[in-house]
């Protein structure tokens, strides 16, 4: 029993003085600089939380500077406007509270907070407390330049970053518009100085190449009290050498590209380069095989397109509306500016017709022999020769065959040459049996037989 009575006595005195008022403070941390300012503000309370305080009770409040200075008294100022006290309740604690505004660095270090009342009493006689106010400031900012034109691979610095008078020191890097971190060559240098500022330096120096053209580049600047400061270093030039490319792809560089006669014909070259390279289009035609016969001399080779092409104004597309066959052979794009070797790309053109029958023409056109093949009039002869001994022979037989159809007998009085030179003499031949007596058988004497047509 004598234990849980020694443990009763222990938690009404533990209770007891808990539950007795306490002076309570909050220090802060003000930042000087800031534009809006922003006011520091250091805080005094007496925390009852068994609301014992009796609230006619007169309370007192009273700030201290770090010099020991007597600043405040209630709510009275009593050396500069900047310092403003306010004594409030709230949630049962008697506030005070000390609003400095604008902040110096000069205002850094530790206050005194005392409290005195007639009816209150404070745990363990307590009548002060010393919050402390840390002040910080932001940096002085200024960016120079130092180069705007470089050679694609030379180690260049070109520009330097300042913070000055940064408490504490910021974080530095660079970034590019494309919004990639920079690893410079150069860590940042940091110097001390009075009040615990510090002076940083970050330069941007780096191995640049023609990707970095045209670029522009930030200083960024993290300061704790502070959103990321973005300061503009501007753009750099980076010269470089040329480089020629041809924007079809499907014109090889390599071998040659068959084309038909006739087609439309374009080519464009894709120079680049810093300063912007010159383009130039070169021809070299196929040669033409030698007629030992000929005296007509080569046309020269110039390096000039052919005729049928022209260079729009752009100056890197060549276009032809119809190619033709005296296009064959090597064009070549050259681009040059004032850094490095010239630049090249070239395809070479195989033109080739295709053969194709001739439409009919109206136009009438004088009727040309046809061409006779060996031994062809010896046929046509002998055919015509042997036509005509067929109707030779026909037309003989014809003729037979009439003659015999007509032939025949008959009567004439025509005496013969005989008959006429000597006189008849009846009585001479009265006699003869076979004399003739009638004109029957005196015509029969004179009966004769002739063939004729």
């Amino acid at each position: 029993m004598l234990w849980k009575g020694i443990l009763l006595l222990f938690l009404f005195f533990e209770q007891g003085v808990l539950a007795q008022p306490t002076l309570e403070t909050v220090s802060t941390t003000a930042v000087a600089g800031a534009d809006p300012t922003i006011p520091a503000v250091l805080e005094c309370h007496i925390f009852d939380p068994d609301g014992e305080i009796d609230p006619e009770a007169k309370a007192y409040y009273s700030w201290l500077s770090p010099d020991n200075t007597l600043v405040t008294f209630n709510e009275n100022v009593l050396v500069q406007e900047r310092l403003q006290p306010e004594i409030q309740e709230q949630d049962g604690m008697r506030i005070s509270r000390l609003k400095i505004d604008p902040v110096q660095l000069s205002d850094q270090g530790a206050y005194t907070c005392q409290f005195s009342s007639s009816g209150i009493t404070l745990t363990s006689n307590e009548a002060e407390s010393s919050p402390i106010l840390l002040v910080n400031q932001l940096p002085e900012l200024s960016v120079e330049r130092d180069e705007e034109q470089v050679i694609e691979g030379s180690l260049t610095r070109i520009a330097t970053c300042h913070g000055s008078l940064s408490k504490p020191a910021p974080e530095m890097w660079f970034e590019d518009s494309n919004g990639n971190r920079i690893d410079s060559e150069d860590a940042v240098e940091t110097k001390d100085c009075e009040n615990g500022l510090k002076n940083s330096t970050l330069y941007l120096t780096k191995r640049f190449t023609r990707s970095d053209n045209n670029l522009r580049y930030f200083c960024k600047v993290k300061h704790v009290n502070h959103t990321v400061y973005n300061l503009d270093v501007g753009g750099v030039n980076v010269l470089y050498s040329p480089t020629a490319t041809l924007e079809d792809e499907s014109l090889s560089s390599v071998g040659v590209n068959i084309i038909e006669a006739g087609e439309q014909f374009s080519a464009k070259c894709l120079a680049t380069g810093n300063p912007p390279p010159d383009v130039v289009w070169t021809f070299t035609p196929d040669p033409m095989p030698i007629d030992p016969n000929s005296t007509k001399p080569a046309p020269p080779n110039d390096g000039s397109l052919p005729n049928n092409f022209i260079i729009l104004e752009d100056q890197v597309t060549i276009v032809t509306n119809a190619l033709v066959t005296t296009n064959n052979g090597t064009f070549e794009c050259g681009a040059s500016n004032e850094l490095g070797s010239p630049a090249a790309v070239s395809f070479k053109l195989g033109v080739f017709v295709i053969p194709t029958t001739p439409a009919p023409t109206t136009a009438e056109t004088p009727t040309q022999p046809l061409p006779r093949e060996a031994g062809a009039d010896a046929a046509v002869i002998g055919g015509v020769v042997a036509v005509a001994v067929f109707i030779l022979i026909v037309t003989v037989i014809l003729l037979l065959r009439y003659f015999m159809s007509h032939k025949g007998e008959y009567y004439t009085h025509e005496l013969k040459p005989s008959d006429e030179e000597r006189p008849v003499e009846v009585s001479d031949y009265s006699d003869d049996d076979d004399f003739p007596r009638t004109e029957s058988d005196l015509l029969g004497e004179k009966k004769r037989t002739e063939h004729f047509l």
